[in-house]
This record gives C-alpha cells, sequence and structure tokens, in this order.
C-alpha cells in the first residue's frame, strides 16, 4: 500500500506500485525517493509517515515527518519564509546530533516539496515506552533507576550542543530491539510554529511539560528535566501524570498511589522525582549533571550469555569494589562461550569493546564477531571475519579485517551487519594484527604484512608497516615504516586523534603526527631482563632482541598526558608523550600483560594478564587497587564502558567477566 503525502487527500490510501495518487493527483514519491507506504500519526503542526528509501539495495525503512503550516504561515510570504529558514537551521541541528549520538535517529534528508516542509529520519525498530508500559506493566524503581542512567546522557549531549527537547514523554523514547534507548520527535514543528507566530502557543504535552511551556511557550533546560520527572512517575505508577496532580493541594500524589499498592520508593529516587518536578523552575535541577551527582548507581542484575541466550543469575557477591568506601560489594557477569564446541579456539575471545552506547558488548574470536546486550543476555548480531576489529565511535559502523591473512576491512552497520563499504589491499600482504578507529571517526588504520613493493622511503625492513585510511573517501593517506620486527603490533590513538602511537617486536613505540604524516618521537624502553620473559617467543624469530620489553599493548589517557604500555617484561610503564621520558613504573603482575586500559575520567588503569588476573591502579600514586583473580586463564582483553561504570574481561578460560565499579 503506497500513501499520499498530501494532508487535504480524502483517499490517501493507493495500491502497491501507484506513482500519482488516484484521488488527489498529487506525486506521492517524496524527493523522487522515498515512497510512503502508511501513516504514524500527527501532532501539532506535523504528520509522521513510515516510507521506504527506494534508492538502498535492502528498501530500508525510515520515517518522513511533514511539517503542515498553520494558515497564518502559509499564508504570509514573510512568515513562510522565517519559518523555512528556521526549518533549515533545526534541521542542521539534528543533522549533527543524530551524527553524534547512536541514541538519536540519523537525518537522512530535508527538503521542501509542494508547499511543504519535510524532514526524512531513520526508522527505529522497537516499541515506545508506552507501548512497553502497556504491555509488560509498571516499571520497578530499579527499572526507573536504570532508565534514567542511559536516557539522561542523552539529554546532557542534546543540552551541550543547546537543544532543548521540549516534548520528553514514553512515546517519544523509543527502546530498540537490542535495548538501547533512543530520544525521538524532538520538537521541530513546534519550534517552527512558536517563532513565527504570537509567543504563547502551546508547546510539549498537557501533563509532561511544565507550566513555562504550556502558559508561556517558554522552555529550558529544567523543562526537559521536569517532563522526564513526569515520564518516570507514569512509567512508576501506570497512570498519566495529568492524573497524579492535585490541583487544590498544589502537590503530586504519585507516592500516595504507589503506597497504596504496596510499594515503596527509595529516599534517593523520590527526592530526585520530587525535584524534577517543582512547578517553580528555579527550585528545579538546572542540569542534568545535577541529576547524575546524587542519582544512585544501577544495581546491576547480571545475567550470563550461552550460545542460546538464557538468563543465568550469577548470586555470588564479590567483595571486590567501592570506590566510594560505603559500597561494599558487588556482581559480575559471567558470559560463558560455547564450550561444547569440538574446537575450543575457535571460542576463545580475544577482543572485546564497549559500543559507545554503553549497552552492548562486542566480542571477538577467532572466526568471527558478536555483538551481546550485556545487561539483558540478549544477542544482537553476528558478523563475519577475524578476530580483529574496531567500532566506530558513532556507534553505527564497525570495521572488520576480512578472515585470518585479509586482504580488505569491511566496514559494517553495526545493528544488521550489512556491509556498507569495503577497504582493499590492492597488492600483495596481508592485514595483520591492529585495527583501529580514529576518535573524530575520520581515520582507520591497521598493519600491514608480507611482500609489498611500493616506491617509498618509509617503508619498514621486513615489509610490515602502518596503512591509514580516509573512512569517508576511502583513501590511502599515509603510509609509515614502523619497526623491525612488528610481531605482537599495538596502535592507539590519541583521544584528539591528532597523534597515532605504535608499537611493536623492537620495543619501540613510535608517536606519529596525523596531520603530516610524519614520526614526532620514539620512545625507547631500556629494560631488559631475560628472566621475566620466561614466556616469550624466545628462539623463534632471529628479529627477537633477547629480554628486551616487547609491548603488547598501548594506550593514551584520556588527558594526553601520559601514554601507558605493557608487555611480555610483567610491567606497565607510564610515559610522557610530549618528551619520550619515563613517569613511573607499576609492577605486580607476574606474567606478561596482554591488554591496558584507562578509564574515561583517567583516574584508574585496568590491566590483564597471563598471570589470570585483572588489576586495577591508582594512576596518581601507582598502587595497585584491586586485584581480581576469578579467570582461570590468560586475560586477554580487558575494557571500561564508555560511562566508566563497568569494566570487562575476556578471557582463555572462555568466559567475559563484567565487574561493576561503584
Amino acid at each position: 500500500m503506497n500513501y499520499c503525502l498530501n494532508p487535504f487527500c480524502r483517499n490517501p490510501q493507493n495500491p502497491d506500485g501507484t506513482i500519482v495518487c488516484l484521488s488527489c493527483q498529487k506525486t506521492i514519491l517524496l524527493d523522487n525517493r522515498y515512497l510512503p507506504i502508511s501513516f504514524l500519526g500527527s501532532g501539532g503542526q506535523g504528520r509522521n509517515y513510515l516510507a521506504i528509501d527506494e534508492k538502498t539495495p535492502t528498501k530500508k525503512r525510515c520515517v518522513i515527518k511533514q511539517f503542515c503550516p498553520h494558515p497564518n504561515i502559509a499564508n504570509d510570504p514573510n512568515n513562510l519564509q522565517k519559518a523555512t529558514e528556521l526549518f533549515n537551521r533545526e534541521a542542521t541541528v539534528l543533522d549533527q546530533l543524530g551524527d553524534e549520538s547512536p541514541q538519536i535517529p540519523r537525518l537522512l534528508a530535508h527538503l521542501q516539496q509542494e508547499g511543504f516542509l519535510y524532514l526524512v529520519q531513520e526508522f527505529i525498530d522497537g516499541e515506545n515506552l508506552l507501548q512497553e508500559l502497556n504491555q509488560k506493566g509498571s516499571f520497578s524503581e530499579w527499572e526507573i533507576n536504570e532508565f534514567l542512567h542511559d536516557i539522561l546522557p542523552v539529554l546532557k549531549f542534546i543540552h551541550k550542543k543547546g537543544v532543548i527537547h521540549r516534548d520528553i514523554k514514553p512515546e517519544n523514547i523509543m527502546r530498540r530491539k537490542d535495548g538501547l534507548l533512543v530520544l525521538i520527535d524532538f520538537g521541530l514543528s513546534k519550534d517552527l510554529s512558536q517563532t513565527v507566530m504570537a509567543v504563547g502557543t502551546i508547546g510539549g504535552t498537557m501533563g509532561y511539560a511544565p507550566q513555562e511551556q504550556l502558559l508561556y511557550g517558554e522552555a529550558y533546560f529544567a523543562s526537559d528535566l521536569y517532563a522526564l520527572g513526569a515520564t518516570c512517575i507514569h512509567l512508576l505508577t501506570g497512570i498519566p501524570p495529568h492524573q497524579l496532580y492535585n490541583p487544590m493541594k498544589k502537590c503530586w500524589l504519585w507516592q500516595d498511589i504507589l503506597s497504596q499498592k504496596g510499594i515503596q520508593v527509595s529516599n534517593n529516587l523520590s527526592q530526585i522525582l520530587d525535584k524534577m518536578l517543582k512547578i517553580d523552575v528555579s527550585k528545579r535541577y538546572q542540569s542534568v549533571d545535577e541529576v547524575l551527582e546524587i542519582l544512585q548507581p544501577v544495581k546491576t542484575v547480571v545475567v550470563g550469555v550461552v550460545n542460546k541466550p538464557k538468563p543465568n543469575i550469577v548470586n555470588k557477591l564479590l567483595n571486590i569494589f567501592g570506590v566510594y568506601p560505603y559500597l561494599k560489594s558487588s556482581q559480575t557477569l559471567d558470559i560463558n562461550l560455547d564450550k561444547k564446541n569440538s574446537n575450543s579456539y575457535q571460542k576463545t575471545p580475544y577482543k572485546i569493546e564497549f559500543h559507545p552506547d554503553g549497552q552492548s558488548l562486542a566480542i571477538s574470536y577467532h572466526t568471527g564477531i558478536d555483538l551481546w546486550n550485556w545487561r539483558t543476555g540478549n544477542l544482537i548480531t553476528t558478523y563475519k571475519g577475524g578476530h580483529y576489529f574496531a567500532l566506530h565511535p558513532n556507534g553505527k559502523m564497525i570495521a572488520t579485517i576480512d578472515g585470518s591473512f585479509g586482504h580488505k576491512i569491511n566496514i559494517l552497520e553495526t545493528d544488521t551487519g550489512n556491509q556498507i563499504k569495503t577497504l582493499t589491499l590492492g597488492h600483495y600482504g596481508y592485514l595483520d594484527d591492529s585495527l583501529v578507529i580514529s576518535p573524530d571517526g575520520k581515520l582507520i588504520v591497521t598493519v600491514i604484512s608480507g611482500t609489498f613493493v611500493r616506491d617509498q622511503d618509509n617503508l619498514s625492513y621486513d615489509g610490515k608497516h602502518i596503512v591509514i585510511w580516509n573512512i569517508q573517501s576511502e583513501e590511502k593517506v599515509y603510509y609509515l615504516g614502523c619497526h623491525y620486527f612488528l610481531e605482537n603490533s599495538c596502535l592507539s590513538f590519541s583521544p584528539n586523534s591528532q597523534i597515532l602511537a605504535s608499537s611493536g617486536g623492537d620495543g619501540l613505540i613510535n608517536l606519529w603526527d596525523m596531520k603530516t604524516g610524519n614520526l614526532i618521537i620514539t620512545i625507547k624502553d631500556s629494560t631488559w631482563n631475560l628472566g621475566l620473559l620466561k614466556d616469550a617467543y624466545f628462539g623463534m624469530k632471529n628479529s627477537y632482541k633477547v629480554g628486551i620489553a616487547i609491548n603488547k599493548s598501548i594506550s593514551f589517557n584520556p588527558q594526553e598526558s601520559i601514554l601507558a604500555s605493557g608487555g611480555w617484561d610483567n610491567l606497565i610503564k607510564l610515559w610522557n608523550p610530549k618528551n619520550g621520558q619515563l613517569i613511573k613504573t607499576l609492577s605486580g603482575h607476574q606474567d606478561a600483560i596482554n591488554s591496558i586500559a584507562f578509564s574515561p575520567d583517567g583516574q584508574l588503569l585496568a590491566s590483564g594478564s597471563n598471570d589470570n588476573t585483572v588489576k586495577i591502579w591508582d594512576v596518581q600514586t601507582g598502587e595497585i587497587l584491586y586485584s581480581l583473580n576469578e579467570h582461570t586463564g590468560y586475560v586477554n582483553c580487558v575494557a571500561f564502558s564508555p560511562d566508566g561504570q563497568v569494566l570487562a574481561s575476556a578471557s582463555n578460560d572462555q568466559t567475559i567477566k563484567i565487574w561493576q565499579l561503584n
């Protein structure tokens, strides 16, 4: 069924294949590309349609948002021009928001056709929270706490960009099938009306929007927090917020309603919601940060993941974490991989990386990569390829090396696994054991091994070198000669994407300028100790210098003031990347260090080792805060979640452990 976009059409439904509406003779296809197939609903002066992008191979679904100007706008050229200019500005903002956050739909197009203004946005496959409420019943306090932890960072992000949503409510928060919450339906059409018409036009939804919006047409960051509070009490009680307020007594009734049901809410949550719902805007929280400062951490109910995902509660409480003294215990999540597989090597996790949304975790094995929702235990999707991958900072793409000794990098859609583009070597040689994407999302870097003939002065002696692609243009930007022997090669970008650090079998760390491709500085590690290298590749490669400190992992701290390295000498070294001087050495592991990672605030450093332990270090003092001994095999990789609340570790014992940091 095709659907006519003319809001005045008396019979907008048309048979499949119809190009021109049979009723009103208007063109059905928008911009000769987007085919409306059903009407989703309307609000304010906007109408929403489900559509198909006819120019994509898979006929992807999308959402068309149509702005139908009020007669006072449509019939006045000046007002219409103002509305169009504002529309274009707002569309630019939405475009930026969608590109930078996976929790905001991507803007695919904005245009004007036959007197109407249109946005075309990414279709979110899932249910909104009102549908979830109607199907599953009222939310528990734990679910509300988790909801706030998931949605508040999105609000913080848009507020930092100077954007106020203006219409937060359960219908405008979607939960994708992978569990990620997505904020939809920014109040664009409402803003257009309010700007070109009289101040005081009603914006927002009755019950959720505060008085300053409903009565005066004004909105602040605190207005979004009010609407979020109203959303929370609706989800808690199952009753719309306009029925939970007594205007005579000027008080909220939601706690009384819950008490009648025998439900008690903690003082922490009740105080937060009460302040969010203050009628006087000056008495509310004025920023998201104020809420996050006092919102208690989510006490995660952890589940296991097996080949066919089923909940597996880990009841053992481990007295391990508690950066704050009053938090004395936490739980771990064991992701038990397929141990029944006859080839256990194929199910050994090599690399783990949190998705930028913090809700999912990518895990690589010898034969491929899985993306799991670590909170729910649901497998989201599986990607083909070897065990080297990198997630794009926007969360919408993943890069994988095409199998062992691969010759190309596949760029895939994160949510579907569909291929977007391919970066091919086009020469002899194969992609080696490193793959990283710059934090700004523009560059992708890997190491190439094998025969490679090219007239370049900076190629390394053994044919190994670093190759850097521009992701958008798919062009190779730099070939960098790297290390004499690049077994155990490791790469790391500085947070500002301007410096690339590389290290390999020669024990050196090179820092490269990404603007010029020039070598900035070489850090030389003078540590030589044969006794510490009992498990190294001793005698296997002639190019190994016996006893040299070979790095297996390097990482910049978020402040770019420290470059950490760890490897076969069992030590972690903290370097000054500006002058190459050693700041301090961290000792405590009894075997080679495979992986290191800084916490997002840079205060902690996690390390995983062949001694089967994960250690948490205080970066400032160099002291070991925690030594986690739950793994029974080599720890191959450690990774912090984007919010720093969770640490994941992958081991040869075929488990992933999730550690809650409070």
